[in-house]
């Protein structure tokens, strides 16, 4: 309390009390009653009754501290928001190391996988929850497909071998050999059955149309017919001329 004052019936001043040190003001008159409530100070006046009879007024204006009050509880939200959002900062930051940590290496592996070509790298494994097994199931995959990649390797590598054989047989070999991948349209003509023939490598090219060209005129329809039916079976026969002799060398498919 900073001030207060009684007053009597007529609303004249009677007795009253001031803070020195505070900056408050006394009504030199009583006024009806009322109620102030300001930012700093709040004000009553009420009138005092006794026996049912007004005697008098009294008046109070007192300090309540609202306003310093307030901005201290501004301050303590302001510092509990401050803090609430730094620890969310950096339970979020960690919380994304440890879900995004893994997905990253994840990626860095395929990267590695697609600009090496190699197989034999692995993600690590660090959680045992669903990015552990996203992890776990990255790691198969590479897994089957290396096997995958070793066994087209060593398929390739024995398909390769086998022609390199085929080819040193069909060199070596005293009876000319000739293949006709239908499905390609390719073929193929040992050395040896060009020489039979008296042809070099130029002017008998690994073409189907090389042996239909020489082929002598009677057996050229029996063949492409022969050839056309394309049945188990069938065993067609055709005489070649020579062009080199212009002999005719007959040729019987095992």
């Amino acid at each position: 309390m900073i001030a207060a004052a009684l007053y009597d019936v007529e609303g004249r001043l009677f007795a009253s009390f001031r803070v020195e040190d505070e900056d408050a003001r006394v009504p030199e008159r009583a006024t009806p009653t009322r109620l102030d409530f300001g930012l700093e100070t709040a004000t009553v006046m009420r009138s005092v009754v006794s026996n049912r009879e007004q005697i008098g007024t009294v008046y109070v204006q007192s300090r309540h501290g609202l306003l310093g009050e307030m901005a201290e509880y501004a301050g303590w939200l302001a510092a509990v928001t401050l803090a609430s959002l730094f620890g969310a900062l950096l339970l979020a930051n960690r919380l994304q190391k440890s879900l995004t940590g893994p997905i990253r290496e994840v990626s860095d592996v395929a990267r590695m996988v697609l600009e090496r070509g190699s197989f034999d790298v692995r993600a690590t494994k660090r959680t045992q929850d669903e990015v552990g097994q996203l992890v776990d199931a990255f790691n198969a995959m590479l897994d089957e497909l290396g096997n995958r990649a070793r066994v087209l390797q060593e398929a390739n590598r024995a398909l390769s071998d086998s022609e390199a054989r085929y080819q040193l047989a069909a060199r070596g070999s005293s009876a000319g050999l000739w293949d006709w991948d239908m499905a390609a349209g390719t073929m193929f003509y040992s050395p040896r059955l060009k020489a039979l023939l008296g042809y070099t490598g130029k002017e008998f090219p690994d073409k189907p149309s090389s042996l239909t060209r020489v082929m002598h005129p009677d057996d050229r329809r029996n063949v492409v017919e022969a050839l056309r039916a394309h049945r188990p079976t069938t065993r067609p026969t055709g005489r070649v001329p020579a062009a080199r002799e212009g002999r005719a060398v007959a040729l019987v498919p095992r």
